[in-house]
């Protein structure tokens, strides 16, 4: 039996996607977001320094769910807006074609 273990993968580093905090709504839905979870969590059995590492978790976990939802609305938009592009082009040729 061997074991072949590809080291040319490397993890990849999550970063913060700070233009996220330029949408009010955004930054109010993780206020909101971080006060649920301190008012759940914050009931003096746990360490702070635990409770802070947990926070940054859920919203890492928050901030990723809000990222990818936006990021479907704008490639929903996207395409959206391309078939309308193709489509106004269609018409074009058409009534180009119908003039001549």
């Amino acid at each position: 039996m061997t074991i072949v273990i590809d080291s040319d993968k490397r993890a990849k580093q999550w970063r913060l996607n700070v233009s996220l905090f330029n949408n009010p709504e955004v930054v109010q839905e993780i206020r909101e977001h971080l006060k649920n979870y301190l008012n759940q969590n914050d009931n003096g059995e746990v360490s702070t320094s635990t409770l802070l590492e947990a926070a940054k978790v859920v919203l890492r976990g928050k901030i990723t769910a809000i990222s990818s939802k936006l990021k479907k609305e704008q490639e929903k938009k996207q395409l959206h807006l391309e078939r309308d592009i193709k489509n106004f082009g269609q018409e074009h040729k058409r009534a180009n074609v119908e003039n001549t």
